[in-house]
Parts: C-alpha cells; structure tokens; sequence
C-alpha cells in the first residue's frame, strides 16, 4: 500500500496497532509494543528529528502515558488519540509543511534523550544508537 517512510515504519504497521486494540487480550503487552516502536524510531532519527517530528513523538508518549494511567488498566480509549500522533510523525518531509503552526519553545527545547526516558517509564525500552 505505501511505501516505507526512511525510519522503516509503515502506516500498514500503525493500522496492525489500532486492529489490536479492540482484539488483543494483553492490552499491556499493546502499550509495551508501541512504546518500543516509539522508542526506536526516536533513536533511528535521534540527529535529524525537526521540531514537528518531536512534537508528534512527544504527543503519541503523551497520550500512551494518559491511557496507563486513566485508572483502568484495560482502557484503550487513548490508544488511537497515540497512534494519530505517531502517523503524524512519520508522514515524509516532502508530504508536510514544517511551518504548519508556531514554533514552541517548550518542544524547541525538548532534547531527543527526554523522549526515551518517557518510553521507559512506560515499560518499554528504547534502543539509542
């Protein structure tokens, strides 16, 4: 269907997440496979993220840390909100307009070693390079 984005992740990967959201009994295991994949796309991209690439893996980590702790350990529901923001962060460079909106200083400022450590709080374990 598309082809691969030069990190190796494809939009058919981010829709075998979100098919498993519904279906997959280990919800744990769901989260922990989608904070490694963040994980290792941050690292494979760790010297030339823009600031809208950190922006969208920093939401995807945003919004993966929100459905840990929504109190229920089965709840799903921020589990597509995740995997909007890592399909954002992977549309190719000539496919987006980097100026789309201001830049931040908050997500100017935000290191790409901030980024793993959110993964391993989440349980999963970023390979940096």
């Amino acid at each position: 269907m598309l082809s691969r984005d030069e990190q190796g992740l494809t939009l058919d990967e981010i829709e075998a997440f979100a098919a498993r959201i519904d279906v997959d009994p280990d919800v744990d295991g769901l989260r922990i496979d989608i904070a490694d994949r963040n994980g290792t796309l941050i690292a494979d991209t760790r010297n030339t993220l823009s600031c809208r690439e950190k922006q969208c893996f920093a939401q995807a980590l945003s919004w993966l840390v929100r459905n840990t702790r929504a109190g229920d350990r089965g709840s799903t529901k921020w589990l597509p909100v995740c995997l909007v923001a890592l399909g954002n962060a992977i549309v190719p460079g000539d496919q987006r307009a980097e100026g789309y909106a201001h830049q931040i200083p908050e997500i100017e400022t935000l290191t790409v070693d901030q980024l793993p450590a959110e993964v391993r709080e989440l349980g999963g374990n970023p390979i940096m390079r």
